[in-house]
């Protein structure tokens, strides 16, 4: 099995290095200059920042829901639950799945005469129960059992995400990091808008889903809300 990032792929560092850090998601922080707010859409501040030697956007989407943090990680590493949340769901197929960990296929569908997309992806997940924050970073990767086929265009995607339980009230902070190729020689006011609209409505759709009382709660971060797990001070 081979592991390949492709140009989207190989941002992960740069990414990682400028976004996914308390730093770079603190909304208080200098470095926060480097998002450029876009608008807040349906409750989600969305924002955009150009990356550095790329020809790529990174948008950023943000949320403050009052649902339980357990029931937000429920839906999101749930693969079952996939049809119910990713913005423009096709189909989807997990190829590996661990504990913290999953590889899967996802195919997207896309406006009228445009083609649909489809990724291979792995998700890898950390659960810091000190910061009382649930993180993920998908990246695409090839694997032989998915090879490119003709329903779809492959395209490429990096996705970062920090879930974090806030003290007391069950109320949770979604933000989400997504740099995407889609590939194909499309307008670029067609991949901008697919860039814009998919981590506000997907975050949306994450939002919606967790709130349903039927989903339960990860045992994982049943704890998290909880006034005395409060944080050392610094």
């Amino acid at each position: 099995m081979r592991r390949g990032r492709g140009r989207v792929g190989s941002l992960v560092a740069l990414v990682l290095g400028v976004c996914f850090c308390a730093v770079a998601f603190a909304q208080n922080d200098g470095d926060e200059q480097a998002w450029e707010y876009v608008g807040t859409f349906d409750d989600v501040d969305l924002y955009r920042m150009e990356l550095e030697d790329e020809d790529q956007l990174a948008f950023r989407a943000a949320a403050t829901t009052d649902v339980h943090i357990g029931k937000v990680v429920q839906v999101f590493t749930s693969p079952q639950e996939r049809p119910e949340w990713v913005s423009r769901y096709n189909d989807d197929e997990t190829l590996d799945r661990g504990e913290d960990f999953e590889r899967y296929w996802l195919h997207l569908g896309l406006p009228i005469f445009v083609s649909d997309r489809d990724f291979v992806l792995e998700s890898r997940y950390q659960f810091d129960d000190e910061e009382r924050t649930f993180r993920s970073v998908t990246e695409s990767v090839e694997d032989e059992r998915r090879p490119e086929d003709d329903c779809c265009i492959r395209a490429e995607a990096t996705v970062l995400y920090e879930i974090e339980a806030l003290p007391g009230a069950e109320t949770t902070r979604v933000d989400m990091i997504a740099v995407t190729d889609l590939k194909g020689g499309l307008p670029g006011w067609v991949v901008r808008r697919a860039q814009r609209d998919w981590p506000v409505d997907t975050v949306q759709n994450l939002i919606d889903r967790a709130a349903d009382d039927e989903v339960q709660i990860d045992d994982r971060v049943q704890d998290w809300h909880q006034e005395d797990r409060r944080r050392p001070a610094m």
